[in-house]
């Protein structure tokens, strides 16, 4: 999930970056993912509750010490339209000694839109550290009892995609907590992370009490967020607040509340986590907008909050909320949400992408830039979406073929197409990325990806070096990002800044830094990723 920040200031945004206070944020895609021809997606294995499959990042488990997915686990159509297979999700330098995931066990399980179980897969893995499994083929390579160096591919029978909603893994019994991380939200002037212990730590911009530590005083290093020391399962963050979800499917959001943004049914700044009203369970997924949020519901609908003034909530309204109203025509069949400046946009289980909300810059993608207040179909976009991601006044779609597709305003280059053109208001090609991506992030006025090597690109506005090609000059395709050439596991584009947790554990970041979001202790932009200091 990425969360920007844009400026709200006429027709254009200003160029003076350091002296705005009108700027807003936006939450890149988060949710479950539903089962199309093929999925590049990533596993999540944790003891407890089940957690969905995380798109385009490798995560890891609760027994081990450095658990990935090589090459980004793939869902692979078996059959044809209709169908599918989990095949060759790798699960590599799994700790089988008694310490780790020996005597425990793995569930894969796809359930139907209405919460019906459609199909469980169980791997279990003996005392000894020997795998075992009567629902697919396992190929073990490596030592059993080893702490590294285990490798194990699962393939499955075929099952009906068309049945699929959602798919879970679970592990069985308590574990030890892994030090491998992968999930970072980059906001307008703030940046936050979630541990795999449940907890978060935020650190940059604090005026409105967005970092949560109960206080208003910005940090340029990681701080604990109050009352999330544990059981949080997503986070994401908007202009001046943030959100997470918890592993009870309830929301709790804390920052800048003018808007109604934090859904607590007031508009009273919190310094800490309060309550979302009428959100207590259910939810699968968040995201945060300029001065708005949604959340998207275990049944597929969408429920958004906050600020509404050009119909970013979806409700066929204008009228602020501060608390949480459903999304007109989307009551079902969503699998994955992501918020922008003023507008909205949703990944159906059809593949098809709708948006809502502000079209200044043609970021609906419906071939216009009238403003809509209830979802309206991107137009021209190939079939397959797989991923969304919206940004101040653009968005993209990444494609089943690895290839990625932007729309919107393009004034600096942020759809990525080789030109400066005012603006599209429908999809076009990034150039030279027509295959190998697993996972995208919409900045304000530039754009990130992350391909299947474990590399980071990014093009657009770079007057922070945001683009991180230690430069400040502006790319209208996309470069390489200096010194994340492999062995990357997500990124996330903020405001003017950007965040990638690697392998390693390490979480870099880049670009804009007035606010300390970078987190290097020190309010020096840099155009090359520098290290989060205290995440150990």
């Amino acid at each position: 999930m990425s969360l920007l920040n844009f400026d709200n200031s006429g027709d254009r945004p200003l160029r003076n970056r350091r002296n705005l206070k009108t700027i807003l944020g936006i939450g890149a895609l988060v949710g479950v993912i539903a089962l199309g021809s093929t999925l590049a997606a990533s596993i999540n294995l944790n003891s407890g509750a089940p957690v969905e499959f995380g798109q385009g990042v490798a995560q890891t488990t609760a027994c081990d010490n450095n658990i990935l997915v090589t090459p980004f686990g793939r869902f692979i159509n078996a059959t044809g339209e209709g169908s599918f297979m989990f095949a060759g999700i790798t699960l590599s330098n799994l700790d089988t000694t008694s310490e780790g995931c020996a005597g425990k066990s793995f569930s894969i399980e796809a359930f139907g839109q209405s919460g019906s179980s459609l199909a469980t897969y169980s791997i279990s893995i003996g005392s000894d550290g020997s795998f075992a499994s009567g629902d697919g083929e396992l190929t073990n390579q490596g030592s059993q009892g080893s702490t590294s160096g285990v490798t194990l591919t699962f393939t499955t029978a075929t099952l009906d995609a068309a049945n699929v909603y959602t798919i879970t893994i679970q592990s069985s019994g308590d574990a030890a907590t892994s030090s491998l991380r992968n999930r970072v939200a980059a906001g307008g002037f703030h940046s936050c992370y979630l541990f795999n212990t449940g907890a978060v730590k935020c650190w940059g911009g604090n005026e409105f009490g967005q970092l949560g530590d109960g206080t208003t005083v910005d940090r340029s290093s990681p701080v604990a967020v109050s009352g999330l020391s544990s059981g949080v399962a997503a986070i994401t963050t908007g202009k001046y607040h943030s959100c997470a979800l918890l592993n009870s499917g309830a929301v709790r959001c804390w920052g800048g509340n003018e808007f109604g943004q934090l859904g607590d049914g007031t508009t009273v700044d919190r310094s800490s986590p309060v309550a979302v009203s009428g959100l207590s369970s259910g939810v699968v997924a968040i995201t945060g907008g300029g001065t708005h949020t949604c959340a998207l519901l275990n049944t597929g609908a969408v429920n958004c909050w906050g600020e509404n003034w050009a119909g970013q909530l979806g409700d066929e309204t204008t009228v602020d909320r501060s608390s949480p109203t459903a999304v007109s025509g989307l009551s079902s069949g969503v699998v994955a949400i992501t918020g922008g400046r003023y507008f909205t946009c949703a990944l159906l289980n059809s593949r098809a992408v709708k948006c809502w909300g502000e079209n200044f810059g043609g970021q609906l993608g419906d071939g216009t830039t009238d403003n809509r207040s209830s979802p309206v179909a991107v137009s021209g976009l190939p079939s397959g979406v797989l991923a969304i991601s919206a940004g101040g006044y653009h968005a993209c779609a990444l494609l089943n073929s690895g290839a990625v597709e932007c729309w919107g305003e393009n004034f600096y280059g942020q759809l990525g197409d080789g030109t400066t053109d005012n603006q599209r208001s429908s999809p076009a090609a990034v150039s030279g990325l027509s295959s190998g991506v697993v996972a995208i992030s919409a900045g304000f006025e530039h754009t990130c990806a992350l391909l299947n090597a474990g590399a980071v690109k990014c093009w657009g506005d770079n007057e922070y070096g945001e683009v991180g090609d230690e430069t400040t000059v502006n790319r209208s395709s996309p470069v390489d990002v200096s010194g994340l050439s492999s062995g990357v596991l997500s990124v996330t584009a903020g405001r003017w800044h950007n965040c990638a947790v690697l392998t390693s554990g390490v979480l870099k970041c880049w670009g804009d830094n007035e606010n300390g979001q970078l987190g290097d202790g020190t309010n020096l932009d840099s155009s090359i990723p520098v290290i989060v200091s205290g995440l150990a």
